[in-house]
Parts: C-alpha cells; sequence; structure tokens
C-alpha cells in the first residue's frame, strides 16, 4: 500500500464502511 493514498480512496473506503453498518443495523432491526 502507498505510504499516502488518495483523499478519494479514504472518502471511499469511509463511504462502503458506512454503507456495511447500515446494512447491518437494518438486518438486525428486521429480525
Amino acid at each position: 500500500m502507498a505510504a499516502s493514498p488518495p483523499p478519494s480512496f479514504i472518502s471511499n473506503g469511509i463511504v462502503n464502511y458506512n454503507f456495511l453498518l447500515r446494512i447491518r443495523i437494518l438486518r438486525l432491526t428486521t429480525w
């Protein structure tokens, strides 16, 4: 991995992380 990844890569990672968290919360609430 590069020592300093581009900000776009970091932002995409944060968006994906939040998206996965939302899916987990929705699955838990739907139970």
